[in-house]
């Protein structure tokens, strides 16, 4: 693993004191919408929206199928505060992916190199655990044991797995900063296939995923709404979400909806998801600097060597 990659990811979440806010900000340009029929129900659906410079929100693409926890979804801790709704709260190991509203941090991957992706990356190893022990200082989060002296936890998952699950990846912010038993390492990570549901996470087919991982820009605060439909509609205009038809246009500010003559491409001449796929073994590492035991996306006035990741699987 290149130190100098670890010293670019630092912290992400709210820092202490924020202002609550009770709507998507306005600085979110990218949000990806995850809904399912139900509380209980383990597919659905992801549309990636993006909004223009008046404040509208289009769909980019068609929508991709999903699976989400095996016991569906729950209220997560997220960015916007309880909506008072009824459902399920999440808690540790409840095989449920977290409801609400949620920023994105950095890409993981078994790449070495970093692929191309304007979002931070991670490159995983051995070395590195997803923390789910709630009793641990380290819970939520991904932590390098070979740059930690003292582990305090008794429960981890290896993120270097059998399979491609993690082959690739994005940290979800959920329960950030951790409340323990809260639940622990959330990730869109890639599917294992279209029939098997996760403990937690929210997979999709990795040609999805890495089309999504490109388009990703950190610059535009890209932010992750999962719901089920019923709670969807109910907190649309309260939370100032994108539409769920492609044929329609949302102002972010809450006025209204606008038609939309046809649905909007991101990139009209961008390659197939398989031709995409082989460019994220291209880009090079950055180097320099040095790292602590755990990482995180946005910087913080914390010295190098504490930086904190919140993680994004395993036990829920």
């Amino acid at each position: 693993m290149r130190l100098g990659l670890m010293s670019l990811l630092c912290a992400i979440g709210l820092s202490a004191g924020a202002a609550a806010i009770n709507r998507l900000p306005e600085d979110c340009g990218q949000c990806l919408v995850v809904t399912t029929a139900s509380w209980t129900a383990t597919e659905g659906s992801l549309a990636a929206f993006e909004r223009d410079t008046q404040g509208l929100w289009h769909r980019r693409g068609n929508a991709v199928p999903l699976r989400t926890g095996k016991a569906g979804l729950a209220w997560g801790a997220g960015l916007l505060p309880d909506p008072a709704l009824p459902g399920p709260h999440k808690v540790e190991r409840d095989n449920r992916a977290p409801a609400g509203v949620f920023r994105l941090g950095s890409v993981f991957g078994y790449a070495p190199e970093k692929p191309l992706t304007k979002m931070r990356y991670l490159p995983l190893s051995h070395n590195i655990l997803g923390i789910d022990d709630a009793h641990s200082r380290y819970y939520n989060q991904l932590v390098d044991t070979s740059r930690t002296p003292h582990p305090d936890w008794r429960s981890a998952e290896n993120m270097i797995l059998a399979d491609d699950r993690y082959k690739w990846g994005i940290v979800v912010e959920h329960n950030v900063p951790p409340k323990p038993g809260a639940g622990s390492c959330i990730f869109l990570h890639v599917w294992k296939n279209s029939q098997t549901a996760t403990t937690g996470c929210t997979a999709l087919p990795e040609s999805a995923l890495l089309d999504i991982i490109r388009w990703l820009d950190p610059a535009r605060h890209p932010l992750l709404i999962q719901l089920p439909v019923p709670a969807y509609e109910k907190l649309r205009a309260r939370w100032s979400l994108p539409p769920t038809s492609s044929q329609e246009a949302f102002f972010g500010s809450g006025i209204g909806f606008q038609p939309m003559s046809s649905p909007r491409r991101q990139d009209a001449d961008a390659p197939p998801f398989q031709a995409r796929a082989k460019e994220f073994t291209l880009a090079a590492v950055e180097a320099g600097g040095s790292s602590g035991p755990c990482y995180r996306d946005r910087p913080m006035s914390i010295p190098t060597n504490q930086r904190l990741f919140p993680a994004g699987a395993g036990p829920r």
